[in-house]
């Protein structure tokens, strides 16, 4: 497999792309709850790189939030980017630490599986 040079690769070997990201976020990292609150069901996946500033699909640049957490990252970018729910330019998602409400920090990262399947 030739790996395009600026697509993030899965442990695994694979390229990132949003279907690969949705799964392994959803069915391994969040497990379906609010990474950030994580005490409520999530249901957006948040780009903390935009799309449009160059971010793309992939585990460290992704972060699965409940809607009330995305609406508050659009209405309080400053704050969204203290805590490292969203980046400026230039930021490296898998080194910009994201810090939760109850305290600890928790970096991101893309050495997650994508094609683990049914049995991992």
């Amino acid at each position: 497999m030739t790996a395009h040079l600026d697509v993030p690769m899965s442990a695994d070997g694979h390229q990132w792309n949003e279907a690969l990201t949705r799964q392994a976020i959803k069915q391994g990292r969040s497990m379906g709850r609010c990474e950030y609150h994580r005490n409520h069901d999530a249901t957006d996946m948040h780009h903390r790189r935009n799309a449009s500033q160059g971010g793309m699909w992939h585990p460290a640049n992704i972060f699965h939030i409940c809607r009330e957490l995305h609406h508050e990252i659009t209405t309080n970018p400053e704050w969204a980017v203290s805590v490292g729910l969203s980046l400026r330019a230039g930021q490296d998602p898998a080194n910009t630490s994201i810090k939760l409400p109850d305290g600890p920090y928790i970096w991101l990262t893309d050495d997650l599986i994508a094609k683990a399947g049914k049995y991992a």
